[in-house]
């Protein structure tokens, strides 16, 4: 049985990447907002007003952007003024979203917020009222906790360093009120009291 088992573990990663094109190599599995909150160096909500730029195939590669609050990064990030985006996995703002308030996470480099279609980006309307504290520092508390995918739990040793985002009914839950903390040493869900 234990071979049978260590067998899978080493096929499946082997399989998946053997069926997996280049096309989709940017394809990112659903992410809690803590994670990309404790990762990032830019958390900040602001509008898209237009796009700076194109690529020569004609894709945005540039937005202009209105930074409105910051809840994570340094004070320069007020005066952000364009947003990148990633050639490799572009978010894609239609104009018809331009002037709609937004969250954004993503990384902050020479004046600009760097966004990719992995990034949390949402507009601000959707967000729960538990999301919406968590960023007001909520999220800043299990920092030292690790939010993993329920689909990698098998390949993970087992620590209490970690919090598993199901899939489904449980797995939205978690990931519109609840956060991952450290409670008695091991990483937990505990939702967001409001």
């Amino acid at each position: 049985m234990m071979a049978r088992r260590l067998l899978v573990q080493l096929a499946l990663p082997l399989l998946l990447l053997a069926t997996t094109d280049l096309a989709n190599a940017c394809t990112c599995l659903a992410v809690h907002l803590q994670r990309d909150f404790c990762t990032s160096s830019a958390v900040i909500t602001g509008t898209f007003l237009n796009i700076i730029s194109k690529s020569k195939d004609q894709v945005p590669n540039a937005y202009g952007y209105k930074t409105l609050q910051v809840f994570k990064g340094d004070g320069e990030l007020k005066n952000v003024k364009t947003v990148s985006i990633d050639k490799w996995c572009p978010a894609y703002i239609y104009p018809s979203n331009f002037n709609i308030k937004y969250l954004i996470t993503g990384s902050f480099n020479n004046g600009r917020v760097g966004l990719s279609s992995c990034n949390y980006f949402k507009p601000w309307s959707e967000l729960s009222a538990q999301q919406i504290k968590g960023i007001q520092g909520e999220y800043s508390e299990g920092c030292n906790c690790e939010i993993v995918s329920s689909e990698h739990r098998y390949y993970l040793e087992n620590t209490n360093d970690k919090c598993t985002l199901d899939f489904g009914l449980k797995g939205r839950i978690q990931m519109e009120n609840q956060k991952c903390v450290r409670e008695d040493g091991n990483c937990i869900w505990k939702t967001i009291d409001l």
